[in-house]
């Protein structure tokens, strides 16, 4: 089943515009507080994307880095989406996906979000966001679109404390954090799906080799992962979310059942 169906409109990049031709609506889980969370997005786009990238929060960012797609996606309020919404601008590299958060702003129009459907309008004013280069990027937008809206999986379990720092996922999680504080990649490797796997390896040619494992090196540093501090586990069929608190605030592991087997999944 595909999940995008109609959109018509334009992103505008330093006044260059690019037709958009698909939206994506989807629910994304926010397992990181209790209870769990879910997120409306709206995602559109001059080119089409694979599902698995609309997962997380960092899904698309290696797609946009390839130069495999411009667009705009919108993180929508529950009670008032088209007052209130954030998202993230997707623009041809070497700009990074820049993020921006609106209030009280009738960017959208017509919006109607029923029976697992999402339908509207937006335009936009014309706004700046951050360049390496040291020059903002003027960017604007408009669309009609309409789009079914691809359900998160449903919880089926919740575990909080004690029991869920005694779960199967522990040892996994804790073997695959042990590794990135030794920078073992081979180790590293082993533990976590496909889909990170092609991740690391488009940022390896992206930046080198070299410069690569120095990044691994200096974020196996800043690895504080203690099970003990593991406060609940969330999980959705054959996805999980392992949350422990750390000085500072929380870390988030999330893992996928691939093949029957349970890998971490970090984009």
């Amino acid at each position: 089943m595909l999940f995008f169906q109609t959109v018509t409109g334009t992103l505008t990049l330093a006044e260059k515009a690019i037709p958009l031709k698909f939206a994506y609506a989807f629910e994304r889980a926010n397992d990181e507080a209790l209870p769990p969370k879910i997120e409306l997005c709206l995602l559109l786009a001059d080119q089409a994307v694979p599902l698995e990238a609309l997962e997380g929060t960092f899904g698309l960012y290696p797609l946009q880095q390839d130069g495999k797609f411009v667009g705009v996606e919108f993180l929508l309020d529950q009670k008032e989406p088209d007052r209130n919404f954030s998202g993230r601008l997707f623009s041809a590299p070497p700009q990074p996906p820049s993020s921006f958060s609106l209030s009280n702003k009738k960017y959208f129009s017509e919006l109607k979000v029923t029976r697992g459907v999402i339908e509207g309008k937006v335009a936009s004013d014309e706004s700046r966001a951050p360049s390496p280069e040291g020059e903002s990027l003027l960017y604007r937008y408009e669309a009609s679109f309409r789009a079914p809206i691809r359900k998160a999986p449903a919880v089926t379990k919740i575990l909080q404390g004690k029991a869920a720092q005694a779960h199967a996922l522990v040892p996994l999680t804790t073997r695959y954090f042990a590794a990135v504080r030794k920078a073992d990649y081979s180790a590293m490797q082993k533990l976590v799906t496909k889909g990170t796997l092609a991740s690391w390896a488009r940022l390896e040619k992206q930046i080198g080799a070299a410069e690569y494992r120095r990044q691994l090196a200096e974020f196996g540093k800043m690895v504080d992962f203690n099970p003990k501090t593991i406060t609940h586990i969330v999980l959705r069929g054959e996805q999980a979310t392992v949350v422990s608190k750390i000085k500072g605030g929380k870390d988030i592991a999330a893992l996928r059942r691939e093949g029957g087997v349970w890998k971490l999944h970090v984009p």
